[in-house]
């Protein structure tokens, strides 16, 4: 019998539910256009003055519906990441890094298979195991790889802007 690791068990059931919810891809609200000869309404769009606003902050799995291909920022604590398909202790980091947020559940930064997956060691020295707030654009699923792989597929920022610390 195969042991699960506890990590893996929660990424896949937030995958679960993610998938089961039914909710529309972020971008779903595209506004209507205009017929010809007929003039636009000038009146401002509420949502599309937030999306260009301040980003919405991500705390928890919870808070991640609804915000798929959207500019976020991801509140949690900053921490390496072992890749590995079979992963047998110790574990062994080549320099990917994730997001835990609040409820345990990860945000991994960029997808694992992209050049830009593998951090600094700068960013990772500095950062490992403090509470930071990082900007990108959230994947609910990660973005497709461009060529068919085995890849993890949870929750993505990619490209990741900015990694800070939390206050």
């Amino acid at each position: 019998m195969t042991r699960t690791f506890p990590r893996l068990r929660l990424a896949l059931g937030l995958l679960i539910l993610l998938a089961c919810n039914g909710a529309p891809p972020g971008n779903a609200s595209v506004p209507p256009v205009a017929s010809e000869g007929e003039v636009p309404d000038p009146t401002p769009d509420p949502a599309a003055e937030e999306q260009m606003g301040e980003p919405t902050t991500i705390e928890r799995s919870a808070d991640i519906q609804g915000h798929d291909g959207e500019r976020v920022v991801v509140i949690g604590i900053y921490g390496q990441l072992d890749v590995r398909m079979r992963q047998k202790p110790p574990p062994q980091y080549k320099g990917h890094a994730a997001i835990t947020m609040s409820d345990g559940n990860l945000v991994l930064l960029e997808p694992i298979w992209s050049d830009d997956s593998i951090r600094s060691e700068e960013e990772r020295a500095g950062w490992d195991g403090k509470k930071v707030k990082v900007t990108g654009t959230l994947y609910v699923r990660g973005p497709e790889p461009p060529e068919p792989i085995s890849t993890m597929v949870m929750p993505t920022l990619s490209p990741v802007e900015a990694v800070e610390a939390a206050d």
